[in-house]
């Protein structure tokens, strides 16, 4: 699967690599120093812990599972279990044998209408992800 960007194709993880990429030049603005690639990687499994996070809220607003609520998901171990597992993931995938550096030559050589759009494209998952999660705890609460 490829997403078409502005004059070419990107995979997924291509795009994966570049949203990791682009928070970590986001970062280094804010404080340059040697956690650089752990507080990007961390970062996204924020993002992503907050997909889920989202993914369960719906679960539990629309009942999918069952009449009765299922306050299960909410539990400390199965966040936590959760959290673990989108971390390492996102470790083995950015910071073992550090494979995203690969890409980092290629995206700095961008156009900068190029770079332009692929940043609103990433800025907007971000803002859609943050809003989308705080709508749908205002659904759960609110059902």
């Amino acid at each position: 699967t490829q997403i078409m960007f502005i004059n070419y194709p990107m995979s997924i993880k291509k795009f994966y690599y570049y949203l990791h990429y682009r928070i970590y030049h986001f970062v280094i603005k804010i404080s340059d120093d040697a956690l650089n690639e752990w507080k990007s990687g961390a970062l996204i499994t924020c993002i992503e812990c907050a997909l889920v996070g989202e993914i369960i809220i719906w679960l539990q607003a629309f009942n999918i599972f069952s009449k009765e609520k299922i306050d299960f998901l909410w539990s400390t171990p199965i966040l936590i279990m959760i959290a673990a597992v989108v971390g390492f993931t996102n470790y083995y995938i950015f910071l073992y044998k550090i494979k995203w550096k690969k890409y980092s030559k290629e995206f700095a050589t961008y156009s900068n209408r190029t770079r332009f759009w692929n940043d609103i494209l990433v800025l907007s998952i971000i803002v859609f992800t943050l809003v989308s999660l705080i709508f749908s705890i205002w659904v759960l609460y609110h059902r």
